[in-house]
C-alpha cells in the first residue's frame, strides 16, 4: 500500500520538473537528446495524442519534435480537434492514447461510461473563458439572457460556465434557449445574429474580440477555474507510469520555454494555428504560468463541483465520482 500522499507526489513531480526546465533554454532538440533512455525504456509501441489550438504546451512539444526524440521506440501520432467532447470521444473508443481538455467534457465522458483516466492538470484560467455579445446588443446582464439564445459546444467548458453564470443570474437552464455548435459554427452563428450571445473560450475568444470587439457578459473570474486536465488511456496510465510522467514533465518544460520565449512561442503558434499573430500574442499574455502535475486533492474537489452542477441539472445520465478515475503515480514511479 503506497502512503504517500497526492500532495507529496506532486510536490515531489514538481521538484523533478523544476530540475531541468532550465535545459529549455538549450531548445528541444538539445534537452531531448541529453537523456532519452528513460523515457525509451518503458515506451509504449505507440502513443497518439489528440490537441486543440488552446494546447500551447501540446503544441509546443508538437511543433518542436520533442516526443519523438524522448520516446525514440514509440510511434508518435498527432490528432487535432475543435474541442474536448470529440477529443475524449476518441480517446474513449481506442483512436488516443492520452489528450488534453477543459474541466467540462472529462464529466460528460465519466457519466457516458467511457474509459479514461485524469493523469495531469494545469492551474486555473479563468480568464480565458467569457459569455460574449455583441457590441450593440440589447443585452447588459446576465440576467438579460432569459429566453435568449446562448451558442456553445455541448459538454465544453464553455458548458459548465454557462451553467454557473445562469445561477449566478437567478435564471434556470430552462430559461434560455441552448444552441449546441461546435467554435467554428457557432462564430458563424454568432456573427449572422442567430444566437443572442455565445459561450467560448481561448484562442477562439480572442479571436473573436480582436475582430469583432464583442462585449463581455460575463468571463470564468468568479464562476469558474477553467482548469485544464490531460486525459489517458487507462492501459497508458496502469502500464506505463513513467511513460506518463515524462509526458508531464515535458509539458511543464514547454510551459517554461513559453513564459520566457512569449515572442518566440505567438510566433510558432501562429505558423502552426493559422490565428493571427495578434491572436496568439494575447492569447499566451493572459495564459497564466501553466506546469503540469498529477491532481491535487483541491483541484479532484473542484472537478466534483462541476460534476454535481450538471447532475443537479440531469444534464448527465447519472452523477460519477471524480476520484474514482484519478490517476495517481506511485512513488517508486516518481
Amino acid at each position: 500500500m503506497n502512503d504517500t500522499t497526492p500532495l507529496q507526489l506532486r510536490r515531489r513531480f514538481l521538484k523533478i520538473a523544476a530540475t531541468t526546465a532550465a535545459l529549455w533554454g538549450l531548445g528541444a532538440r538539445d534537452t531531448a537528446a541529453q537523456t532519452p533512455g528513460a523515457a525509451a525504456s518503458k515506451s509504449p509501441e505507440q502513443l497518439r495524442i489528440g490537441y486543440q489550438k488552446a494546447a500551447v504546451n501540446l503544441v509546443v512539444l508538437k511543433q518542436k519534435g520533442v516526443l519523438e526524440k524522448r520516446f525514440p521506440n514509440t510511434r508518435i501520432g498527432w490528432i487535432e480537434f475543435p474541442a474536448g467532447p470529440q477529443l475524449l470521444e476518441a480517446l474513449a473508443v481506442g483512436s488516443l492514447e492520452f489528450g488534453l481538455t477543459g474541466d467540462t467534457p472529462p464529466v460528460f465522458a465519466q457519466a457516458a461510461g467511457k474509459e479514461l483516466r485524469y493523469v495531469g492538470a494545469e492551474p486555473p484560467k479563468p480568464l480565458s473563458s467569457a459569455i460574449l455579445v455583441k457590441p450593440d446588443a440589447p443585452l447588459k446582464a446576465l440576467a438579460d439572457l432569459k429566453g435568449r439564445k446562448l451558442a456553445l459546444q455541448k459538454g465544453s467548458s464553455a458548458h459548465y460556465l454557462a451553467v454557473r453564470a445562469l445561477d449566478k443570474a437567478g435564471l434556470a437552464w430552462t430559461d434560455i434557449q441552448p444552441v449546441y455548435l461546435a467554435p467554428a459554427d457557432a462564430r458563424a452563428a454568432f456573427e449572422r445574429g442567430s444566437v443572442d450571445a455565445w459561450a467560448i473560450w481561448d484562442p477562439y475568444y480572442v479571436s473573436v474580440e480582436l475582430d469583432l470587439k464583442p462585449r463581455v457578459l460575463a468571463n470564468g473570474r468568479d464562476l469558474s477555474s477553467n482548469n485544464s486536465f490531460y486525459l489517458a488511456s487507462r492501459a497508458l496510465a496502469e502500464q506505463h507510469p513513467q511513460a506518463v510522467l515524462t509526458l508531464l514533465a515535458e509539458l511543464s518544460r514547454a510551459d517554461a520555454w513559453v513564459q520566457a520565449n512569449r515572442k518566440e512561442a505567438a510566433q510558432l503558434i501562429a505558423d502552426f494555428s493559422g490565428l493571427s499573430l495578434a491572436t496568439t500574442h494575447q492569447f499566451i499574455s493572459r495564459r497564466p504560468v501553466s506546469p503540469t502535475a498529477p491532481l491535487t486533492p483541491a483541484i479532484v474537489a473542484d472537478q466534483q463541483r462541476v460534476a454535481d452542477a450538471f447532475a443537479r441539472l440531469n444534464l448527465i445520465p447519472q452523477p460519477v465520482r471524480v476520484a474514482d478515475i484519478v490517476w495517481s503515480p506511485s512513488s517508486k514511479a516518481l
